[in-house]
């Protein structure tokens, strides 16, 4: 992911984490809706404590990080 892009990524992040106590499913929806808001569709969040994944994705459009206790991946989709 670009450096600019990235910038923008960890604020969406760091909002969707402020808000507390919810479920892995709903810091997914937070941050997906987030990532749709403020850089355009269509993005895809997931986020949990252990998972497995084997995704496809636009170039540079993805992100795999940890926040916290937290593991998420973000990425892009839509126009393969």
């Amino acid at each position: 992911m670009p450096e600019d892009r990235l910038d923008k990524v960890k604020k969406i992040l760091i909002d969707t984490f402020k808000i507390q106590n919810k479920s892995s499913g709903e810091y997914a929806v937070i941050l997906k809706d987030l990532m749709d808001n403020k850089m355009g569709p269509t993005w895809h969040a997931i986020v949990g404590k252990s998972f497995g994944s084997d995704i496809m994705h636009e170039s540079y459009q993805y992100l795999n990080c940890t926040y916290g206790q937290w593991s998420i991946i973000v990425f892009k989709a839509g126009y393969l």
